[in-house]
Parts: structure tokens; sequence; C-alpha cells
């Protein structure tokens, strides 16, 4: 018996375990190997409120409103372990299963609107599952911004698809749910504020009666969220001091860009984009031309016209750039973050497939529904929904971020799934030919995203490795149970028993360095306005100490990869001078990789 897709359901079958096979396995290796600063970075913020800091108040951290979701999970590892040992390895097992959650979820809405294609319901999933934002498995802002936003559109088509003559009360409750978790969003990835504009012009553009009660209910839905953490961060701060204090978030030196600095690096950083897509454009051209010749010179009797050589170019470059990523890596040093810009590409590709498929009335949708025409119309919507949402959300990621859209690229989840289910609907109108050739392409995608989620290793600054590497397993500290390259476990080993070995549970420390890790490895209390993996050491740094005198700390460890010259900073430099006046600086004790710095008084 065949397929929807031309292959026979056993075959179907086969490929689909093997995919999920190989999910698997690239989990597995996800949770066990590697790290990098930025995973530091999303448990150094969570810690801190778990010491007891306050938001705002002693923490002056950039993605700090992101800490609800990881401060929970850590509160209870703690409780039941009193302890960090291993916590890096439990927080990305939670953050998988959290994820895998989401993912069923995924399929869930998939195989109701794709009733007749549960291969690419199962694909589409998989690949969900696969892609991840930053390709780490942490539950930092990143990927809760992944989830909140994959809710938020779940309520969304949720509320849509009930009328008032099919449950007008729950729609109003789903649209309020929406409006509660796009509120999560927001505090996950601020950006995503530019979201709530874009739904409320989805929700005034629908047909028909009630729509700016359907505007008031998403509001609703943002406004008691907004005043609950309004509520929490007034409790202890006034308003005016609140105002105060968010200036001196943007200090640190990464996100400090004027706006001609800004719309200079957004410049030259489209035109990279650019170049980048000529490049992988040209070839995938040049191959789907002589694609279509042969298949012209073999099946003559069908067509080839605008439309489905417009789908053989989309459908060539995505099979062409996957192949690439997924099997070159093999032979030569690669790492996850080559060639996103195909993201950036495959989003806008979406959106003339949608217009290929739907951009008529006649005949839109057809091959999706699965109860009439309002089914019909609902699916057709749901499509450019999703893709509309997606834009908005990709450009808040864009103000927000202090990297460009190719790094930023992978953030296009949902628009890139978008893209693989209307390039497969697209193909089954011009013929078996197209659409093997789609689910190819589909299979080979979802190939690439396994190999940057399993054997591409995330590495920090982005540099190329993958798990091929030696590699070393840690035995303590927070980082218990993970395989690094060898250099790095020897690193994270003697940075660990050194803080560990040098702080009591009465001290206050602090951690000048890249590495966030090392905040959670002293047996004191930590204190720093934030713990960023680009410190800048600047007058944010000083001002908080000024504010808070209570929080100068009693030893202080200085990663020697960050200072390199200590002697031009302690002299120099605004923080070191600040060091040097308080600090014994000429008796510091020194490791391969840490100075460590002793109040003049305390000094030996």
């Amino acid at each position: 018996m065949k397929g929807k897709n031309g292959l026979t359901i056993s075959i179907q079958k086969i490929i689909i375990c093997i995919l999920v096979i190989l999910s698997v396995i690239a989990s597995v290796t996800k949770i066990l190997t590697g790290f990098d600063i930025d995973e530091a970075y999303a448990l150094a913020i969570p810690y801190r409120v778990l010491q007891g800091d306050r938001l705002f108040a002693d923490m002056w951290e950039v993605h700090q409103t992101s800490f609800l979701m990881p401060f929970l999970f850590m509160k209870l590892f703690y409780m039941l372990t009193s302890s960090m040992t291993g916590v890096v390895l439990y927080m990305r097992v939670v953050t998988t299963i959290v994820h895998l959650a989401v993912s069923l979820l995924v399929w869930s809405l998939l195989k109701k609107i794709l009733p007749r294609h549960s291969m690419a319901a199962m694909l589409l999933a998989l690949i969900y599952y696969n892609f991840l934002p930053k390709w780490m498995v942490s539950m930092d802002f990143s990927m809760q911004q992944l989830w909140f936003f994959t809710l938020f559109v779940f309520c969304l088509w949720k509320a849509h698809i009930l009328d008032s003559s099919r449950g007008g009360e729950w729609q109003k409750r789903w649209l309020f749910g929406a409006g509660l978790i796009l509120a999560l969003d927001v505090l996950a990835y601020p950006g995503m504020v530019v979201v709530y504009p874009a739904a409320v012009i989805l929700l005034i553009w629908k047909k028909g009666k009630g729509k700016w009660l359907d505007v008031c209910c998403l509001t609703g839905g943002c406004l008691i969220a907004a005043l609950i953490f309004l509520g929490c961060i007034f409790s202890y701060m006034t308003p005016g001091e609140l105002l105060e204090a968010i200036p001196k978030v943007f200090m640190d030196g990464s996100h400090q860009y004027d706006l001609g600095t800004k719309l200079g690096l957004y410049v030259s950083q489209w035109a990279e984009v650019l170049i980048q897509s000529a490049i992988l454009l040209v070839p995938s051209l040049a191959a789907a031309f002589i694609i279509r010749w042969i298949y012209r010179r073999m099946c003559a009797e069908e067509t080839c016209g605008t439309l489905s050589f417009g789908m053989l170019l989309c459908i060539v470059f995505e099979g062409m750039v996957s192949a690439l990523i997924a099997f070159a890596g093999i032979f030569v040093t690669w790492g996850p973050f080559r060639l996103q810009v195909r993201y950036i590409i495959q989003f806008i590709m979406a959106f003339c497939f949608w217009k290929s498929l739907y951009g008529k009335q006649k005949g839109a949708a057809e091959d999706v529904s699965e109860d009439g025409s309002g089914k019909k119309r609902c699916v057709k919507q749901l499509w450019i929904w999703l893709l509309w949402l997606s834009l908005a959300a990709f450009l808040g990621i864009l103000l927000a971020s202090n990297v460009g859209p190719v790094t930023s690229s992978s953030y296009l989840v949902i628009g890139n799934l978008v893209f693989v289910a209307l390039s497969i609907l697209a193909s089954e109108k011009t013929g078996a030919a197209m659409k093997g050739l789609a689910y190819g392409g589909a299979v080979l995608f979802l190939l690439s995203l396994i190999m940057c989620k399993g054997y591409y290793m995330r590495n920090t600054e982005y540099v190329p490795g993958d798990i091929s590497k030696p590699l070393a397993k840690v035995e303590e500290g927070p980082l218990a149970g993970i395989y690094v390259p060898t250099e790095d476990q020897v690193r994270y080993t003697d940075d660990y028993e050194t803080i560990q070995s040098h702080t009591t549970d009465k001290d206050q420390v602090l951690f000048m360095g890249t590495e966030g890790l090392c905040n959670l490895y002293a047996n004191g209390r930590i204190v720093i306005p934030t713990t960023i993996s680009t410190p800048a050491f600047n007058e944010q740094w000083v001002d908080y100490f000024t504010l808070y005198p209570e929080k100068q700390p009693t030893v202080i460890f200085l990663a020697k990869n960050t200072v390199d010259d200590r002697s031009k900073f302690f002299v120099k430099n605004e923080f070191g001078i600040w060091i040097a006046e308080r600090y014994d600086v000429e008796c510091m004790e020194e490791t391969d990789s840490l100075c460590i710095l002793r109040l003049k008084e305390q000094g030996k």
C-alpha cells in the first residue's frame, strides 16, 4: 500500500523510525557533551536569584527577566541535593523533557491540520524537536522564547477555530491565555514585545464581529502578567528606583551601542546576508535548471511551468545546503553555526510558497481540507499567521540582540517549519517526481539539524568543533558527568578546586571572567553586577560596589584569559584602579588560569 508521498507505508515507517532513533542519539549526545559560556550565563542568572539576589536591584543582568523557569527547576534540584554538583546535567535533562513535550504538542497540532500527511506531520515535529535556536540544550532565554512563542501561536490557533457558534466563551479564554503566554515570552526575550502589535493586527483584520473584544482579551492576559511581575518588583523597590536601575543594566559593553553605530552594524550585517545568499543560491539555481532540463527530456508530457520551477529551486536549495551541512562535517572541521543564512532564505521562500498555494481563492487549501470550507479557511490562514508572527518575532530578536541576522537566523524555527510544510503541500500539485524531491529535501533538512545538534559541538566564540575530538569527563562540581574537550576538562577542574579551596561560607566572592559557571563554584555568596559572558569591567562595576558598599567582595578571582595585560589593567581600567586601591595586587596568588586577590587588610 502506498502513502501520499509515493512510498509504501512500511518504508515510511522505517524512515521515520530511523530518524527517531537518530534524534534520540543526538539528544543523548547533546546532553552529555560540550559546554559553552552562554550556557554558563544561563545557569548563573537563576543561581543568583536562588542565593537571594533581587531583579534590577542586586542584578544588572541584561537577560535577568528570563530567570523564572530555570530558577524553579534549579531550586528543586538544590532542595533535593543541597549543592550544585551535577546541576548542568540535571538542567539539560529537564530542558530536553520540556522540549520533547512542546514538540509532541506541535505534532498533535500538525496531525490535525495535515490529516492526510502523517509522514509529513512526523517529519515536521522531528524538525521542531531537533532545531535548537542556539544549538545548546539549556533553559536559557532562546529556548524559552521558542517554547512560549510556540504556545502563544497554539493558543491563537485554538481561539481562531472556535467561533461564537462553537464555544465563544472558550475562544476568549484561549485569547486571554495567549496574552499571558506572550507576556512570559517577553520576559524571556524582551524583543518579543514586537509580537504583540503583530498579533493585534491579525485580530483586527479578522472578519466578523467581536474582533475588538478579542484584542481586549489578548491585551488583558498581557496586562495581568505584567502587573503581577511589576507587583513583585515594586515589593522591594520604587518605580523611580527601577527607572534608575534599567540604564545600568545596559552598561555591560556588549549592548552599549548608539543609534548610528547600530545602524552601521545592521547595514554591514545585511550586506553579509546578501553575499552569503548569492553564494548559496547560484549553484542551487544551476542545479535546478539542469534537473528541469533532464525532467523535460524524460517526461515531456508533464508540465514544468514557472510555479514548478520556483518550487524546484526551493527544494533543490534545501536539499543541497542540508546535504552539505549533514555530511561535510565528517570530512572537514565544521560547527553548528555554519551556513545559517539558509534559514533566512528558506523563510523568504515560505512566503513565496504560500502565495503560490493560496494566492488565488479558487482551489485554495484543497490539499489540507479536513471538514469543509471553514477548515480550509483556517488552515490557509494558519500558515500566513505563522509566517507573519515569525517575522515579527525575528525583528524583535534583531532589535534586542547584539549579534547579527545570520547568527540570529536559527530563531526562525517556526518559519522554516512552515517552509518545509508548504514545500510538501505544493509538490503534490506537480507530480510524483516533485513530491519525492520535496520529501527528500525535508529528510535532508532534518538530518542536517540532527548533525548540528548531536555531532557538531558548540564552542565559545563559535569556534568549529565536533564530538570526534578527544573528550574527558568532568568528575566534580556543577559540570560533573559532562564530557568536554580534554584541555577544557583540566581547566574546569582546576578552577573549581581553586575557588573551592580559597573560599569559605562567610566569603563574598567576585569572579571576573567570561566563564560564568565559576560563579557556582564558591562556598560563599557571589557579589557581582552581571555574570554576562562578555564582561567589560567598566564604570558599571564601579557604580555597583559604590551603590552597594556592603557587597564589597572579600576575595576576587580574576581569569587570566579575560585580562591579558594585568599591570596595565590595574593602572588604566576604571574598575582595575578601584581594585588596586582596595586589594593586595602585589601579593596576589596565581594558578594557571586564575589570579586570587584579597582585601589589603586581609592580604598575606
